[in-house]
Order: structure tokens, then sequence, then C-alpha cells
């Protein structure tokens, strides 16, 4: 099929572009930086031009790209600060994320009720706050008004309505116990095909509780091994989304310092060993490893090993009933968590029935 559109230079730009006509006027397109990927292009767009003629909007509008193009266009327009192009590039990704898990592939097939189970997952998972929370869906509500501009959709799923919201404390996360991590731990150690270092990274998450965010941005130098810590701290990072140097610091605004169990311990020595970047856990380009990938990984584990899907959240939660069953004081664990208020603590907190079966066994009323 031949394209009526013909792919053109625009004077004083790079890449390559198209001049079509919409409502009487005629606007530039931009395609690609390559010919050859703006020929293949060029054929989509009109392909999508022709359902938006049939149809009165694109029906098969591919979500990714969609997502992509919003955050350009709100890129190029209304965001101008690093930190507002960082809100609303989280907010997409995590989005993103999310819809990957769906039986949806087009922007028409996105409803009320998936936006719903996102923003919920979203307070669940990764407990933001409630003004948080209506950021982001402030942020969907004028994604899918920009589709509506676009002619991807008919109409805004979740604009003009109130949308239910759960409450924190109604959610119990999943989370494994002692012999379900020594299980899954064991099944990724075996997997010999594997290139990236997930043993290595789950064995740290399972054994140190912190946050994935703070294990993958570790360093050799926040590697202590004398003093048998890692250290969790505010440090210069390179950001591959746009591309420039930011600092890094932890939820908590506060540094402190991890303690390296036994089991740990040989594992972070031979990351040291082997490790061609400066990064701890560096992909095979020895860049961040993605966080979708790694919750993918894990998600595939876990149904592999038999055991009940988790998130990677839900590692920081099994290391705090586990470390809560064997002993370890409230105090301690908050420390090595970062929590700011017992409480916090507290909520990761899920002590198993059978351990308070046993706990309360030898409970006597009427005996010293």
């Amino acid at each position: 099929m031949k394209p009526k559109l013909k792919v053109i230079r625009r004077p004083k730009c790079r890449g390559w572009y198209i001049r079509p006509t919409e409502s009487g006027r005629t606007k530039w397109v931009y395609l690609s930086d390559k010919k050859t990927e703006a020929d293949r292009l060029v054929l989509d767009y009109e392909r999508q031009r022709e359902l938006k003629r049939s149809q009165g909007f694109n029906s098969q509008a591919d979500i990714d790209l969609a997502l992509d193009k919003y955050l350009l266009h709100k890129n190029s327009t209304t965001l101008t600060t690093h930190k507002s192009r960082k809100k609303y590039a989280n907010a997409i990704r995590f989005f993103q994320s999310f819809l990957k898990h769906c039986p949806v592939s087009a922007v028409a097939e996105i409803t009320r009720d998936i936006v719903v189970e996102f923003l919920n997952y979203r307070k669940e998972e990764h407990h933001i706050s409630d003004s948080s929370w209506n950021t982001d869906r402030n942020i969907l509500v004028n994604f899918f008004n920009y589709c509506i501009e676009n002619k991807w959709i008919r109409e805004n799923p979740i604009s003009g309505s109130r949308l239910p919201k759960k409450k924190l404390t109604d959610y119990v996360p999943e989370h494994l116990d002692e012999h379900q991590i020594r299980v899954l731990l064991e099944y990724i150690k075996k997997q010999t095909n594997i290139r990236l270092p997930y043993y290595q990274l789950f064995s740290t998450l399972a054994y140190t509780g912190m946050r994935l965010g703070e294990a993958l941005t570790l360093t050799e130098k926040d590697v202590l091994l004398e003093q048998r810590l890692l250290w969790i701290r505010e440090k210069l990072t390179y950001d591959e989304q746009w591309k420039e140097k930011v600092i890094w610091r932890p939820k908590t605004k506060r540094n402190r310092y991890v303690p390296l169990p036994d089991e740990l311990l040989p594992i972070i020595k031979e990351r040291l060993e082997c490790s061609a970047s400066e990064l701890l856990f560096p992909n095979s380009k020895n860049k961040f490893m993605k966080q979708r990938q790694i919750y993918a990984a894990l998600v595939n584990f876990c149904k592999r090993a038999g055991l009940p899907r988790i998130h990677i959240h839900s590692l920081r939660h099994s290391f705090t009933s586990i470390a809560t069953v064997k002993g370890y004081s409230e105090r301690l664990i908050q420390e090595v968590l970062g929590h700011t208020t017992p409480s916090m603590t507290r909520r990761y907190t899920h002590l198993r029935p059978e351990f308070l079966g046993e706990k309360f066994r030898g409970l006597k009323y009427g005996q010293d």
C-alpha cells in the first residue's frame, strides 16, 4: 500500500514529518528521525485517520503510544519544572505498567472499573496519600481528555464521576512466611539462564526489608563490609528518562544504615567482585534495572515455584513479619525499615495464625 501523504523534512528541524490537512488547516506531524521508520509510521497514521472518518474515533489507538504522546504534549506545553514532569511521568508509567496485566490493548478499551482498580492499587501497594491519589486521578482525567481531542475515544470514562476510594486499613497485603521465602530464593538461584542479578536482588530485599528503589540505587560505596552495613543515603544519580543527573533521596528524606545478616553477606561480597558497574544490581547494560521488569520476573518466579502472587513491596512486609516472629524489637525493626513512626511499622506486621496459637498455648487464669 502506497501512502497518500508524503514524508518530508521540516525546515530547520530534525527528523521526518508529514503535512496532513484536518478541518481545513494544514499542520506538521513529526514521525521519526529515521526515514525507514517514518515510511512505516505514515501508513499507520493514514489507517488511524480512516478509522476516525468511518467510526468518528480511532477505536484501535495503541495505549503505549497514546500515553507517550500525552507526556510529550504535556512536557512541551504546561510542564515546565523537573518536579512536575517527574510527577506526571510517574503517574503515567505506573498506569502503563498496571495496564499490561489487564486484557486491553487500545485506549478505547479502558473502562472506568479499570481506572478505579488502578487508583486503589496505588493506594494499597504504594501507600500514597489522599492528595497524591487525587493528583493521579486528575492526571488520568486530563489524559482521557487529550485522547478525546485526538479522537482516540468517544468519552472520558472517569470525568465528572466520583470514584470510590478504599481505605488503607481495609487492605491486608499478601506476604510470605519464612519457609516460602526460602523456597522462592532457592528456586531463583537454580535458574541458570538468567543474566540479571535477580537472586541477589530479591535476597537483599527479603533479608533487609529495604524498598526496591533503595536497593537499585546501591553502589559499591554504600557497602560497609567491616561494619556489616548497607548505607541508604542521598546521592547523585543519572536519570535515563530526562538524560540528566539528579539527586536521589530516600523516601523519608533521612539517611540510615541497614544491617547485613550472615546469609546475605557472601551474596553482597559476590556482587562487589563480579559487578562491572558501580551499581550493585545493574542490568545487562550496567544501568538501572527497570522496576516493571523486576515485578514481572517476581510474579513469574512465584508462579513457577508454586507460591502466592506477591508484589515487590510484599517482601518488605514479609521481612517485618518474620523479624517480629523471631523476637526482634519493634524499635529495631522501625530503624531498619526507616519508618518515622512505630504505627507505620505495625502496619507492616502480619502475624501468622499458627504463631499466635503457639504463643498463647500456655495461657491460664488463676495461677501465678
